[in-house]
């Protein structure tokens, strides 16, 4: 069954990865968009600066509003 695009601020759990040769989980967020994710997944997990732009986020679990 495809999944539902996400709806403007609707909040969701997002898998956050480091992208490299091959993609290394650092663990998830909760967040409305991608972007906000990454911001959200930076402060948490302590990212530093030269590694920022290697971050990705992947919803993982849709939650209503």
């Amino acid at each position: 069954m495809p999944r539902r695009p996400l709806k403007p601020k609707q909040i969701a759990e997002w898998q956050i990865s480091r992208i490299g040769k091959v993609a290394r989980p650092i663990g998830t967020v909760q967040a409305s968009d991608a972007d906000a994710a990454i911001r959200r997944a930076i402060e948490k997990y302590d990212i530093a600066a030269e590694q920022q732009d290697r971050i990705m986020a992947r919803p993982t679990v849709e939650r209503p509003s």
